[in-house]
């Protein structure tokens, strides 16, 4: 961490002296997340050591206060902050699934209007969506949702695996500095478990899973995904539950899948993603009335969004 804290005060210097010349770059369309294994069953790297454990966490991921719990707990710009300039890192925040300025309706509305307009529909409450801010971090609400989770019957403390490259410290530092915000705004109801892996493990765990059970986390930092095609389906077919790329790596089968089982439909049932499947196949099947087509894909972000199914860690680099 003192290596990193040097670059960014030799930063601050550079900013300083080349004042007239330092600026951050125009928001970009990438989009990095932060996601749960909503059925592991791989638990090569685990401390759990009993199976009530291993129930009690995965009833936890698939309850959504405790999700709500994690990202109000969860200071996503500190976590930039470890190897980018704060006042950069708050600029990278990105705070729905897709990208709020990826279209517009023909009046001008952003899509990501539309998404905050469908996630105070759902939450009952209006929350700016905007780039460049933090909405969530709230300690004194994560402790609201602990308490709420509690009330619904999970049992704390719930220890979450997060695996991550042992050879980079930038990587470490990123997850130190998250186990160390979640655990603190949570009272120490909710701790991490900082899982180092070397690369191939980690791609085999993590970012290059093969299939649903080789998924060997809790939760996961290497995801995100960038725009094929300038339409909000480029991101909101990841989690569709018949064809989305992202559900292997969330531990799911596909619907569509041979191996598609009761464990699946329990998770697929507790995070509202069959909801989510009739929003998305509705959304995708309007090709002649843009505007529509644009209404129908804000509500599949604003389910994600509000459920706290994906969170977002930030745009790309500026």
């Amino acid at each position: 961490m003192n290596e990193y804290k040097e670059f960014l005060n030799s930063l601050e210097d550079y900013k300083t002296e080349y004042a007239d010349n330092y600026y951050v770059t125009l928001p970009n369309t990438t989009n990095f997340y932060v996601l749960f294994n909503y059925n592991r069953t791989n638990y090569t790297h685990t401390t759990k050591d009993t199976q009530a454990a291993k129930d009690n966490a995965k009833a936890a991921i698939l309850n959504e206060n405790f999700r709500k719990a994690f990202r109000a707990g969860f200071d996503r710009i500190a976590y930039q902050a470890v190897d980018t300039p704060a006042d950069v890192a708050k600029d990278m925040m990105r705070n729905v699934a897709s990208v709020p300025g990826l279209v517009s309706k023909s009046d001008g509305t952003s899509f990501g209007t539309l998404v905050e307009k469908y996630y105070a529909e759902r939450a009952g409450e209006t929350v700016s969506l905007a780039d460049g801010q933090d909405p969530f971090y709230d300690p004194a609400k994560a402790m609201e949702y602990i308490n709420a989770a509690k009330a619904d019957g999970i049992q704390f403390p719930v220890t979450l695996d997060l695996p991550t490259y042992e050879s980079s410290k930038s990587l470490v530092a990123a997850c130190s500095s998250l186990k160390q915000s979640i655990e603190t705004a949570t009272q120490g109801n909710i701790l991490i478990n900082v899982v180092l892996m070397d690369y191939d493990t980690l791609v085999a765990a993590c970012y290059g899973v093969a299939s649903a059970e080789a998924c060997d986390f809790d939760i996961n930092t290497f995801t995100g995904w960038g725009p094929d095609y300038p339409d909000p389906k480029t991101f909101l077919d990841l989690f569709s539950t018949s064809e989305g790329y992202y559900l292997t790596s969330v531990g799911l089968h596909r619907t569509t899948e041979a191996n598609y089982n009761a464990g699946d439909a329990a998770a697929i049932e507790a995070l509202e993603l069959d909801e989510y499947e009739t929003l998305y196949q509705a959304a995708k099947a309007i090709t002649n009335d843009m505007d529509a087509r644009y209404e129908a894909f804000a509500k599949c972000d604003a389910l994600l969004t509000e459920n706290a199914i994906v969170i977002s860690t930030g745009m790309d680099a500026r």
